[in-house]
């Protein structure tokens, strides 16, 4: 399936899209390691989990973290309570091969020293690293481990570090910039963040550090593909998105809270996606419940426009380049957005898909939008493809929605599922799929 959105042959083409669709057809979840045939785009999808191998599920991080390597050739995942360890339930971190989804061992077994699963990035730029942060006795430490070679080195203990006239007693690795120079770290004192830091391992030291105590609250941060930091936090009204330089003293406001993934334009524009709920759209918009004024959409920015002063929740952003998801009936709730590729033209999407598959062509889907330009090199539409259908329940536990993160290659995109929709699944919890397309 293919949504182009072009002006009024966009909405022409919808309308005979949604006249046209069906539910699809029941689909039999095949065991862990075997495929089946998504039977609207005809693309591969295959299992990588099931209760046989992880006995209370599987799962993945944020869609925005890499679960490839940067040559694709392999992936990690996080197991609950993987059987082959007999663990007793704690989270296992378990490599992958991608070719045949061939499971080749958990963290300990290649050589991890205690790492916390949950908090895994693999080297932009090195095929065979991977960093984390350390638990149990390496709490507060920063690692890089080559599950290849079985070999792991310490970067940095933390541990008791005075930051901010107080001392590390924990930390959390948020995000590893795109040239694994900078390393984007949580400081925990009694069991609360208090810093955020940027550490650069060419310096060994730290080159910026951010007083979370400003905040009403803060949520998260992340490396953008420029080298800037943001910061999703609560200044004083509600959770908005703030743009950093790396040492924290200049700062831009982008836009309201949201799941963000960043990119660069062909032009080299940094852009961020994120998920909007409800802005933007025409009243007379197909998205969203019809005669009402919720609109789901998504939304691409430039992240160097500040948006201070524009009024809130209503009028465009002044950073907004391009509102997703308006011409496109249904009401999907696109989001857990992933540029995580080498392109510059596009990015992935998962939508919840509230009304149905009758109703909204990109109901319960994993999506790939292309961005299209003009001769000058400005946004004037995109392209949304339809890869498969995840199938998951929106109503279930947070981790069964979809959450799709993709490989730097863009031909294989990972998501959890339930897979209760038109299947014949009767077990709930969520594993993990892959959907195979080409770039």
């Amino acid at each position: 399936m293919n949504m182009r959105k072009t002006g009024a042959f966009c909405s022409l083409w919808l309308l005979a899209a949604v006249a046209s669709a069906q539910v699809p057809p029941m689909i039999s979840v095949p065991p862990a390691g075997k495929c089946y045939t998504d039977p609207v785009t005809g693309n591969r999808v295959c299992r990588v989990t099931d209760r046989s191998i992880c006995a209370n599920g599987g799962e993945h991080n944020y869609s925005y973290w890499p679960a490839w390597n940067q040559s694709g050739t392999h992936l990690v995942v996080v197991c609950k309570r993987w059987t082959a360890a007999r663990d007793g339930g704690t989270l296992h971190l378990l490599l992958v091969r991608d070719s045949d989804l061939a499971i080749l061992g958990s963290g300990a077994m290649l050589g991890a020293p205690a790492l916390n699963p949950l908090t895994v990035f693999w080297a932009w730029t090195d095929p065979n690293l991977i960093y984390a942060q350390g638990s149990g006795h390496n709490v507060g430490q920063l690692w890089q481990w080559n599950p290849f070679a079985r070999k792991a080195k310490k970067i940095k203990d933390f541990y008791g570090l005075r930051v901010l006239d107080r001392k590390v007693a924990d930390m959390f690795l948020a995000y590893v910039s795109f040239d694994d120079r900078y390393f984007l770290l949580q400081f925990k004192s009694g069991g609360r963040d208090f810093a955020l830091a940027v550490y650069d391992k060419q310096a060994d030291a730290l080159v910026g550090v951010l007083d979370l105590s400003q905040f009403r609250a803060y949520d998260e941060a992340v490396f953008t593909k420029d080298n800037h930091v943001w910061v999703v936090a609560d200044a004083g009204a509600k959770l908005e998105s703030f743009r950093y330089s790396l040492d924290f003293t200049e700062r831009v406001r982008v836009a309201e809270h949201g799941h963000h993934a960043h990119g660069l334009l062909p032009d080299g524009t940094p852009v961020a996606v994120k998920e909007e709920p409800n802005r933007g759209c025409a009243a007379d918009s197909p998205s969203g419940v019809p005669n009402n004024p919720w609109k789901p959409s998504g939304m691409v920015l430039d992240e160097r426009v500040d948006t201070t002063g524009t009024p809130r929740p209503l009028g465009p952003l002044k950073s907004q380049l391009l509102q997703l998801g308006c011409n496109i009936p249904g009401q999907h709730h696109y989001q857990h957005y992933s540029w995580n590729n080498k392109q510059r033209d596009g990015f992935f999407v998962s939508s919840l898909g509230y009304s149905g598959f009758e109703t909204d062509p990109t109901a319960f889907g994993i999506l790939r939008v292309r961005l299209k330009f003009d001769a000058a090199g400005k946004i004037i539409g995109d392209e949304i493809d339809l890869l498969a259908h995840h199938r998951s329940n929106p109503k279930g536990p947070y981790l069964a929605y979809p959450r799709a993160t993709c490989n730097q290659q863009g031909t294989r995109c990972l998501f959890s599922s339930t897979m209760t929709v038109q299947t014949d699944n009767t077990d709930h919890q969520p594993h993990l799929y892959v959907v195979d397309f080409k770039p």
